[in-house]
């Protein structure tokens, strides 16, 4: 059977049997190595794991593809995604290296990099470590205006910082600039704002 394939008829399975897949495809792995599959089934693994819980497992997996495709832009999104299991196993240092890498690749300047730093920022928020954290967001809302979705999350998530740090002026102002900045006002984030915060 080819492995494109295989690989298709794999990924119809894994709705309804997700750890067999897992099995099979951790046997063939050596068949999709150097293949025009390789990519989308480092991608199927590490989903599978994900959804089996095994995050452990699935950020190898991901640390894997961005290894093997280190050019693509889905390593950027695979980093993103390791980034974020690894913060919800509460491996913020590790998380805030991963989110870093992104930086480091000119070529995924902009949406990308506003995302990793937005993460960055919720990582040391997680860990109460709120001075960092609005230094990180407050890089997005003064450097990405051409992302509205992010910029405007990158203000939510800068006022409930600034609240905790009970910056109560500071909240102020930054609201009163989230008002002033054009484009943001129909935005998710704009809703939670205003349910929040006005």
């Amino acid at each position: 059977l080819a492995v494109a394939s295989k690989l298709w008829i794999l990924s119809e399975k894994a709705e309804t049997e997700p750890s067999q897949v897992i099995e099979i495809l951790e046997r063939s792995r050596m068949d999709f190595i150097d293949t025009g599959m390789e990519l989308d089934f480092f991608k199927l693994l590490a989903a599978l794991y994900e959804g089996t819980d095994n995050q452990t497992a699935a950020i190898q997996v991901l640390k894997d593809l961005i290894q093997r495709f280190p050019a693509n832009r889905e390593a950027g999104t695979a980093a993103l995604r390791a980034g974020q299991l690894e913060l919800k196993n509460k491996e913020f240092e590790t998380a805030r290296k991963t989110f870093e890498s992104i930086l480091f690749r000119p070529e995924w300047v902009g949406a990308m990099h506003a995302e990793a730093l937005l993460w960055i920022g919720r990582a040391y928020e997680s860990e109460k470590r709120y001075a960092e954290a609005h230094g990180f967001f407050e890089r997005i809302m003064l450097g990405y205006p051409g992302f509205p979705e992010l910029m405007a999350t990158a203000y939510y998530e800068d006022l409930k910082v600034l609240q905790k740090m009970g910056e109560t002026g500071s909240v102020q102002t930054v609201l009163e600039a989230f008002k002033a900045t054009p484009g943001l006002e129909t935005t998710e984030a704009a809703k939670l704002i205003r349910k929040e915060f006005q």
